[in-house]
């Protein structure tokens, strides 16, 4: 998030006392901080959270007006906020390049909002078992993650290996024998109406997955 054109090289720590002002003390909110809200992954968690959404950006493109000295209007990405949400409540994954080119060959919505939430709460469901089992692995390190952040994981590294596709011959064997994906899938995984920007490994990742 600090590459050379991000507002965020010009500013400091203090730029997200806004968010933290405006969004993360709003008792509204409160429930993103339960520990076990944030270990569910239902409807329930997913349903309204554009506002979480709009409000998270507009703590930014509200209070934050000029760049070294002259007036800018902020352009709050999808990966800043989600990556922001991800950090702070673990509710969302990080719609970043990689997240969108997996989630777009599972053919989810790769547009951050409720409607694609509501499809990875799906697909997490559909495989929760095995997320579960990474879950308690990761578990007996210390480390626990919550299921967005499992899926965030999951679908990075799908979208990593698209990219990289020199080399990758492991990677795929690997995430073949360990895939979360089942014949069985409902169709909307199945779709290819959405493109992927950068194929890469697609067609190969896809044929042992559909």
């Amino acid at each position: 998030m600090l590459r050379g054109g991000s507002f965020l090289l010009q500013k400091d720590f203090r730029i997200h006392q806004y968010f933290l002002n405006d969004v993360v003390t709003n008792k509204h909110y409160h429930k993103y901080c339960d520990p076990k809200f944030q270990q569910s992954m239902t409807k329930a968690n997913v349903e309204g959270i554009n506002e979480l959404i709009q409000n998270t950006i507009n703590a930014y493109t509200s209070n934050i007006l000029e760049i070294n000295g002259q007036d800018k209007l902020l352009n709050i990405t999808d990966t800043l906020s989600s990556k922001i949400l991800l950090g702070v409540y673990g509710n969302v994954p990080a719609y970043d390049r990689y997240l969108k080119a997996a989630l777009s060959l599972h053919g989810i919505k790769s547009q951050f909002g409720e409607d694609s939430l509501l499809e990875i709460t799906e697909f997490y469901n559909l495989n929760r078992t095995k997320f579960e089992e990474c879950q308690r692995l990761f578990s007996q390190d210390g480390t626990h993650y919550t299921p967005m952040k499992l899926v965030d994981m999951y679908f990075w590294q799908v979208g990593f290996i698209m990219d990289n596709p020199k080399d990758a011959s492991e990677e795929i064997q690997a995430l073949i024998k360990a895939t979360f994906i089942k014949p069985q899938m409902p169709d909307y995984i199945r779709t290819e109406t959405r493109p992927v920007v950068n194929k890469g490994l697609t067609e190969s990742i896809r044929k042992h997955y559909c």
